[in-house]
């Protein structure tokens, strides 16, 4: 069996950054698969998904079940994707299928767990699973107050250090219109970091 897979958190502004983990240092050769951590998907309506039944991560609690046989592919994703779960299941039940992510083979290939800023309170518990830690932010969503909040909880934990900590990675996608230029959403993002002096040593 290849290598146990190393599980890299990746908390986004936006649902299109899913397209985007490129910008965040994600080399898609070294991804197998992309898991959606959230109670409730916020991915399926990009992929016609919507109401759809499907097990989730949690479905890895199947003893028979594989990662890659519960998985979807779709057009312009890097690696296939287990999309939330629908119905909704718990977040203990996310964090085992999560945890059980481990025993798969994915060809030496690592795990991408894809969660929207907003969502990360939710699936806080599961998150310590992760090997690195990364902020994906569309430059077009301005920043708020859930990123605030989600500098201070990871300012406030002890799970992050300079060696799992990648940083945060801004981007822009130009299919979202906006009246805010680059320069002025940086600005923009630097000011919360300055209302929130914990969260520094995190996002700076």
């Amino acid at each position: 069996m290849s290598a146990l897979p190393q599980f890299h958190l990746v908390v986004c502004s936006h649902s299109w950054a899913i397209q985007h983990l490129h910008r965040a240092g994600i080399d898609a050769k070294n991804v197998g698969l992309i898991v959606e951590l959230s109670i409730n998907s916020n991915f399926a309506s990009m992929f016609g998904q919507v109401g759809v039944k499907r097990p989730g991560v949690a479905g890895l609690l199947s003893p028979k079940a594989t990662a890659l046989s519960l998985a979807q592919t779709f057009d312009d994703i890097i690696a296939p994707v287990l999309l939330a779960s629908h119905p909704p299941v718990p977040a203990a039940a996310i964090g085992n299928g999560v945890a059980n992510l481990r025993q798969q083979d994915l060809g030496g290939k690592d795990v991408v767990l894809l969660a929207n800023v907003v969502d990360i309170a939710a699936v806080w518990p599961v998150i310590g699973q992760a090997d690195t830690f990364r902020v994906l932010w569309d430059l077009t969503d301005p920043p708020n107050f859930a990123l605030g909040q989600l500098g201070d909880q990871l300012a406030r934990w002890d799970g992050i250090d300079s060696e799992n900590w990648v940083g945060t990675f801004f981007y822009r996608d130009e299919r979202r219109r906006t009246a805010l230029d680059l320069a002025a959403a940086r600005k923009s993002y630097e000011s919360v970091v300055a209302d929130y002096p914990g969260i520094k040593a995190v996002f700076a």
